[in-house]
């Protein structure tokens, strides 16, 4: 009996046990070949990289494999990015992430948060965007991996540039830059060196951010995938505009809208034709700036891009002030200002109010441009408490970091210089407080309350000509002023 029973159930035991097998390879195998298919059509053919994606999903739910659930919201997330559909990014990156971290995949879980932080910067969700970034950190003090420590960098990179914490972008920019060298890696290299360059822009040393992107202009040059070499060449022409080589600035922005994967990106062509028009108008060459910050403006509402869109409203409010067209100017400085509010742009709901007071006061307007002098005011000082707190942030992250990798001798005594730095930055502010602060802002408002018809003209002109006079001066030197006379700094 044993014998038959070994003899002929055992064999179809063996026989079951290897056709389930072969049934969960077959599944597996079919997977895999929807994720290659879906994954070589990604940011190229965006409706046939979404449906496989799906298919992808279905088929992983039945299959009840998460790992493969996890990289089909991967794609999905990835492909809404390339389409600049960043809201759907979101879903999907945080999905992905979420069963990454459910089948203890580190690796890919990392690196859907960090999709997912750059999915949120984009939509200026700095907090949400921080978060991210963090539990990605978390994550990868277990994993130890160089290349994932310096894809967080760049983020992190791109998180203090929307501060304009240029000091910072560069502090995790050259991180970002060592570890790639370290690696190496080609594309992190370049990316690390764009962003540089970026931060060395804002800080308004325009001859070295020049130096860092003609560097990436040519590593890209040379390489197959020139897929950064538009933004390369739009932020070369941006440096030339800074430094008034108009010549130089109009052939990068013609050679950012002619580079590689342009003609059909509506996302990047808007944010060229705004910089092309904005040089335009520093030349005087106003019709011309107009059509192409129209022709911008256009482009943002069908691709949704709305923190470009504000720039283009308050940068054409600019041109319209300067040629003497008040009620246009007026008009996309306020469509400028409500839009900024509502996506919690605050510098460009600053600048915006700048604008309208200047337009506002150009119409002869005084107690509405008044009235937007005190919102940008207002705002200005928004900027300037946000700033003081990201220092602290700041200063924290980097004692951290320093602490950890550099292993600091005497921690107690890093931390008293940094309490000492602060503490000599607000006595040197209370030092520098003077008698005439805001003398010629809160002046003006007293006298047009006034029921005196002569103190009346003479507030209206005594603003006119405070106004004027600070709106002539170039933006740094103008902020400086401001900060003096407002914020008594």
């Amino acid at each position: 009996m044993r014998q038959r029973f070994v003899r002929e159930f055992v064999p179809m035991f063996l026989l079951l046990f290897a056709a389930n097998v072969h049934a969960k390879q077959s599944g597996a195998s079919e997977l895999e070949k929807l994720f290659t298919e879906a994954s070589s059509v990604l940011c190229q053919d965006v409706a046939k990289a979404d449906s496989l994606a799906t298919l992808l999903l279905e088929v992983a739910l039945q299959a009840k494999e998460v790992s493969y659930q996890a990289r089909a919201y991967k794609l999905m997330g990835d492909n809404a990015s390339c389409q600049q559909q960043f809201q759907k990014a979101i879903q999907g990156h945080g999905r992905a992430a979420a069963l990454f971290e459910q089948v203890g995949d580190d690796e890919f879980t990392i690196r859907s948060l960090v999709n997912l932080s750059n999915s949120y910067l984009k939509l200026s969700k700095t907090d949400s965007a921080l978060a991210a970034l963090n539990q990605a950190e978390l994550i990868n003090r277990r994993l130890k991996s160089d290349f994932m420590a310096a894809q967080i960098y760049l983020v992190k990179a791109s998180y203090y540039s929307d501060f304009s914490k240029n000091d910072s972008v560069v502090f995790y920019s050259l991180k970002a830059l060592s570890l790639a060298e370290k690696i190496p890696d080609e594309s992190m290299i370049n990316r690390a060196v764009i962003t540089l360059g970026a931060a060395y822009y804002q800080n308004e040393d325009y001859q070295l951010a020049i130096r860092y992107f003609r560097k990436s202009r040519e590593q890209l040059l040379s390489q197959t995938n020139q897929a950064n070499l538009s933004i390369v060449n739009y932020n070369m022409a941006n440096s030339y505009t800074a430094l008034n080589m108009f010549d130089s600035a109009t052939y990068f922005y013609q050679q950012a809208l002619k580079s590689p994967g342009v003609e059909g990106n509506k996302f990047l062509q808007a944010y060229f034709y705004e910089g092309l028009a904005e040089m335009q108008g520093s030349m005087g060459l106003y019709n011309e700036s107009i059509a192409n910050h129209l022709k911008a403006i256009e482009l943002c509402k069908e691709v949704g891009e709305k923190r470009n869109l504000s720039a283009a409203y308050v940068n054409l409010s600019e041109i319209f002030l300067k040629t003497g067209k008040t009620a246009e100017a007026i008009r996309y400085a306020e469509l400028g200002a409500g839009l900024s509010h509502d996506i919690e742009f605050i510098e460009k709901e600053s600048d915006a109010y700048w604008m309208l007071s200047n337009a506002y006061r150009a119409s002869g307007r005084y107690k509405e441009g008044l009235e937007a002098l005190h919102r940008f005011y207002k705002l200005d000082s928004t900027m300037l408490n946000q700033t003081k707190a990201l220092q602290i942030s700041d200063l924290n992250i980097k004692y951290e970091t320093e602490k950890k990798e550099n292993e600091i001798e005497h921690p107690k005594a890093f931390l008293f210089r940094i309490a000492k730095n602060l503490m000599l930055s607000e006595f040197s502010r209370k030092a520098r407080k003077v008698t005439d602060y805001i003398e010629d802002y809160d002046g003006s408002e007293e006298l047009l309350n006034s029921n005196n018809l002569e103190l009346n003209v003479m507030a209206q002109q005594k603003l006119g000509i405070y106004c004027e006079a600070v709106a002539s001066l170039p933006t740094q030197c103008r902020r400086v002023v401001i900060m003096k006379k407002v914020y008594a700094m």
